[in-house]
């Protein structure tokens, strides 16, 4: 069973979202520990401490991430239903204009019969 290939743009702010979403998540789940491990091997700070600083910094990244996911997912389909409305005020701008066109041509009826009885009524 093979899947069918989406191809869609990728815009340049979806590009900047997830490059600023990666660095975020390895700062606080990579970097931030890291450094803590280090202090706590050197005697900077205490054992519990650092294990309390890296436990809150992963659990910070996860919760971030997810988080993130959850929006990223949710901008995508507002995006859909903004195609979706857009295609609706298409469709609903034509059919306005289609609209008037009847409406001048009722226009230009009445005026030839507003003539008409005028010139009846003259005679």
């Amino acid at each position: 069973m093979s899947f069918p290939i989406v191809k869609r743009r990728i815009r340049g702010t979806e590009i900047l979202y997830l490059i600023m979403l990666g660095i975020i998540i390895l700062a606080m789940g990579g970097w931030i520990p890291y450094v803590t491990v280090n202090a706590m091997l050197s005697k900077q700070i205490s054992e519990i401490v650092g294990i309390i600083i890296i436990l809150i910094t992963v659990g910070a990244a996860f919760l971030i991430s997810a988080v993130s996911v959850g929006l990223y997912s949710e901008i995508k389909e507002s995006e859909d239903y903004t195609t979706e409305v857009r295609e609706w005020i298409t469709i609903y701008r034509a059919r306005q204009r289609a609209l008037l066109e009847e409406l001048d041509e009722i226009v230009q009826l009445l005026r030839e019969i507003r003539d008409v009885l005028k010139s009846v009524g003259e005679e």
